[in-house]
């Protein structure tokens, strides 16, 4: 799937403000609607990344691999004997693909592979926070100069910059803190209701999963769940719509929480370390050398905002006077 299709996908699941339990439902249906639609629209290219696989070449439509996974567990000869397995997905056809299109492992991708897009959103959460309060953009330039952080590192000395970024969280600075509270609160635009609904996750589970006293989920079960609630906790954060990065200064134990959407444990999402290196890249780059002005739709609740920046004069060495734009 391209990524205009998944931010597709995205776009279609709405927002809501009233209260979390009382919509839960809601959020589940609209999701499995919107699963479903999504799958259906990407039936021919599943169906196209199975024959590719049947005759011996590279398949990497995840959705494509998880079928055929589920093939093997249905067919267990296709496991051990390659040949088998080939000439079953040879006999398929396009309309067989429907009842594994409708299995609870498969409509559970969707909500995995749009992961990529958050991290966008989450990126130009921090930008908007530095255009908004000048005084913290110029509060982060400074740190990042007096650690010596220049374009030479930025651009090819990543070894430096990672241990920079390693340091700077050790010691809680405030280019980590800022990746902290633009992870918590994601999207400026939105209100922490809406944030909260849209971070549903859906897993399958392969096997029984004891929850403590509450009993056990058992196999083959699709679970949705909403780990973005943590990041809106009334009893955990003062001023839940302020991006406020020294609610972390103030309260190092809170660091914890807005991370908790990458899990933790053997099936942490790699995302977790590629999130903060490029947004702790990215943001360090046009804070120090880029003029940020955003441009928005309509108005400031509009779900459209456009970030220009433009080359600024550093050192007394006139940088090249074209701007750039990206939405």
């Amino acid at each position: 799937a391209s990524t205009v299709q998944m931010l597709t996908f995205a776009s279609k699941m709405p927002n809501w403000s009233l209260g979390l339990s009382s919509t839960f439902r809601e959020v589940k249906e609209c999701y499995k609607t919107c699963a479903e639609a999504f799958l259906q629209n990407q039936k021919q290219a599943i169906f196209d990344s199975i024959q590719s696989y049947a005759n011996d070449n590279e398949c990497q439509n995840l959705i494509a691999l998880s079928i055929i996974k589920l093939l093997k567990e249905e067919y267990p000869v296709c496991k051990k004997n390659k040949d088998s397995l080939s000439s079953l997905l040879k006999e398929m056809s396009i309309d067989d693909l429907d009842r594994y299109l409708s299995h609870g492992e498969i409509i559970a991708i969707p909500a995995s592979i749009t992961a990529s897009v958050n991290l966008v959103i989450i990126i130009t959460c921090g930008l908007m926070a530095l255009d908004i309060n000048p005084e913290l953009k110029h509060a982060l330039a400074t740190e990042l100069k007096d650690a010596g952080v220049d374009r030479a590192i930025l651009e090819n000395d990543i070894q430096s910059l990672k241990r920079f970024f390693e340091h700077n969280e050790k010691q809680n600075g405030l280019l980590h803190r800022t990746y902290l509270e633009s992870l918590r609160r994601e999207n400026l635009l939105k209100t922490s209701d809406h944030l909260a609904i849209e971070t549903i996750q859906t897993r399958y589970t392969s096997k029984p999963i004891p929850i403590g006293d509450h009993g056990v989920i058992p196999a083959k079960s699709t679970i949705m769940f909403l780990p973005g609630t943590v990041r809106f906790d009334p009893s955990l954060w003062d001023d839940l719509e302020l991006f406020d990065p020294t609610r972390y200064e103030k309260n190092a134990s809170l660091s914890k929480y807005p991370a908790s959407i990458f899990f933790e444990g053997p099936r942490q999402c790699p995302a977790k370390s590629i999130s903060s290196h490029l947004f702790k890249s990215i943001v360090s780059y046009l804070t120090l050398f880029c003029d940020l002005k955003l441009e928005y739709g309509k108005d400031k609740h509009s779900d459209k905002i456009g970030i220009e920046y433009s080359p600024i004069m550093l050192e007394g060495n006139l940088e090249s006077s074209h701007s750039c734009k990206s939405k």
